[in-house]
């Protein structure tokens, strides 16, 4: 095919608005369809889905192979070198190679399906497996477009393919829930989403006149993309097995389905909130460091890490105080009283992901000082000390021994690489104090949320206490002296861009709190 000589990119502020927009509608339509297929399916039926929906999760691990990573990395470095041909080769051979992949999964994963359902004791897995296997070779298809399209930079595409794709899922899943209320139908309709999308993706790449390049790889590059990949699916299969829910694995096994279900529930909608959160605030922080790094600003660098430690706990912790003390108010008002017992899974999840959350500073230092030796030996040792923990705890205490689990390895992990960077790197020391002051701020904010919380009921209540802590969390703050002078310098220049007349309310109530927390006025 004919190589464009130029591609057009959006700029760094539109692809950020287009990243948002996509990774906001991800959520947004992901929550509205847990909440539908909770309260339809209801405990047990949801607990049956989740087994075997993490299991095909994993199971796509081994069909990306890491793949998807190394494609946004080399299309984006092979663009700005302006040599679209090697682009354009990358994804035409890395596609193939997860094509097969997905080929050899999916027959091994027919093969297996009544193996692994007859170790589970749960014969119905096998039929979930192998609906599911069907569609392995698309989803993987789907994620090297998708990463092609992040290569080249335009997240436009992606959102707006997103825009049409999300909904049409979700009214998907609605129609074979309100025809039959039956797990195979969700996974018929996994199958047919993930198809539909894969073919989309791949129609709207050739017809923007994307480079296809038949040609194999030179040997260097795709040296370089093999063990690029192998090392990231390394990795990504210990970041799964640390973040995401590997207790189910033994839950599965030693429990019903109906614990499998508080478990999911609980995780999943503790770690969206911490995803969307404090997550957004990490995210940014690699390519800061290491810009940072690479530079030689070594004091920037540590600057950056110390100042980020703060805003993790800034974001963080009244996220799980209040978090924590709405934990029954929200899970019974949005999935309904029978999942009442997800309450506490939501909430020591919540206490771990905020010890993760906090460490992600640590952690996007040394990948930007080129340390990820040392992070690979911590997930390891957090990996295991799961999986020795989960034979004790999940197999006695089922979801509830399971969440300890989680939050034992996350804590080991989190902490560890703290203490690490701080022990080796740094010359400041860790903002305890800060922290500390951050902590008890937002502990008593929760504590009056809680008590608040007794008085309203239903909806309009849950939304009365969440505002409730908005305001009271940042006058807390003040009162307790744990804000700086930067952080209300950096408060003063954003709100300067609030339209309609805000930026004068909101600079009148940063100019209280500065008096109350500094004794100074706002410039």
């Amino acid at each position: 095919m004919e190589i464009p000589q130029k591609i057009l990119v959006p700029s760094i502020a539109k692809n950020t608005l287009y990243n948002f927009l996509f990774r906001g509608s991800g959520l947004f339509f992901g929550f509205i369809t847990s909440i539908v297929i909770a309260r339809l399916l209801g405990p047990e039926k949801l607990g049956e889905y989740s087994l075997a929906f993490w299991i095909l999760t994993i199971v796509g691990y081994f069909v990306n192979l890491g793949l998807p990573t190394a494609v946004t990395k080399y299309i984006s470095e092979y663009s700005g070198k302006k040599d679209y041909a090697s682009a354009g080769s990358i994804l035409r051979n890395c596609s193939r190679w997860i094509f097969w992949a997905g080929v050899l999964v999916t027959i091994l994963l027919f093969i297996f399906s009544p193996l692994i359902a007859s170790l589970y004791h749960k014969p119905y897995l096998s039929t979930y497996l192998r609906i599911g296997a069907l569609g392995m070779i698309p989803m993987g298809l789907l994620a090297i477009y998708m990463a092609g399209f992040s290569g080249f930079l335009r997240y436009d595409l992606i959102a707006f393919l997103t825009f049409i794709l999300s909904p049409l899922t979700f009214l998907l899943l609605l129609l074979a829930l309100l025809l039959k209320k039956d797990v195979e139908y969700l996974f018929w309709v996994s199958f047919i989403s993930n198809f539909l999308a894969a073919f989309l993706y791949y129609e709207f790449y050739h017809s923007k006149k994307y480079p296809y390049v038949k040609e194999g790889l030179a040997p260097e590059l795709k040296s370089k993309l093999i063990n690029y990949s192998k090392s990231i699916f390394v990795i990504l299969l210990l970041e799964a097995f640390l973040w995401e829910r590997f207790e189910l694995l033994f839950l599965g096994a030693y429990s019903n389905e109906t614990q499998v279900a508080f478990y999911n529930l609980g995780f999943n909608l503790a770690n969206k909130a911490i995803l969307l959160l404090p997550g957004a605030l990490a995210g940014v922080l690699l390519p800061f460091m290491s810009e940072a790094y690479g530079g030689g600003k070594e004091e920037r660098l540590i600057g950056i890490h110390y100042n980020s430690t703060r805003y993790l706990a800034l974001i963080a912790f009244p996220l799980c105080a209040g978090g924590i003390a709405l934990a029954p108010k929200i899970i019974t008002s949005i999935y309904g009283s029978q999942y009442l017992s997800s309450a506490f899974i939501f909430s020591i999840v919540l206490l771990a992901g905020t010890v993760g959350s906090i460490s992600t500073a640590s952690s996007s230092f040394l990948y930007s000082v080129e340390k990820q030796k040392v992070i690979l030996r911590f997930y390891v040792l957090a990996v295991f000390l799961k999986l020795v923990l989960n034979l004790f705890l999940t197999r006695k205490y089922q979801a509830t021994g399971a969440v300890w689990v989680n939050f034992s390895a996350q804590v080991f992990f989190g902490v560890g690489v703290i203490v690490y960077v701080y022990a080796f790197f740094l010359k400041k020391k860790f903002p305890l104090m800060s922290v500390l002051k951050i902590g008890f701020s937002s502990a008593l904010m929760g504590l009056l949320v809680y008590l608040f919380s007794s008085i309203v009921s239903g909806y309009p209540g849950l939304i009365l206490c969440m505002l409730l802590g908005v305001v009271l969390y940042p006058v807390i703050l003040a009162f307790t002296r744990a804000l700086e002078k930067l952080d209300f310098d950096l408060t003063a220049r954003y709100i300067q861009k609030l339209p309609f007349g805000l930026d004068r309310i909101f600079r009148s109530i940063i100019g209280v709190l500065r008096r109350i927390s500094l004794g100074e006025e706002t410039r």
